[in-house]
């Protein structure tokens, strides 16, 4: 829940030393980018993405730039910093 919405996110190998944060531009949403899920699996990377705000599977109408760079703030307070 960010903002008062729920946000629909998806991890793997949380445990890895790697953190990789995946995030969509505006119109898209996390499942386009399942091409490239598998291939940092492979190399030991964890994988953290997200349906950002009124995209995909998570909650709202619209979003704004803030909605966004709270989405990202939010991920790393519970998650800590990404590597890319």
């Amino acid at each position: 829940n960010i903002n008062g919405y729920n946000i629909n996110g998806y991890r793997w190998n949380t445990k890895a030393k790697k953190q990789l944060l995946i995030l969509h531009g505006f119109e898209s949403r996390a499942y386009k980018f399942e091409m490239y899920i598998s291939p940092f699996l492979n190399k030991g990377w964890g994988i953290t993405t997200m349906d950002a705000k009124a995209h995909g599977k998570s909650g709202g109408k619209q979003i704004i730039l803030p909605d966004y760079v709270a989405m990202i703030e939010t991920l790393e307070r519970n998650f800590g910093k990404f590597n890319a």
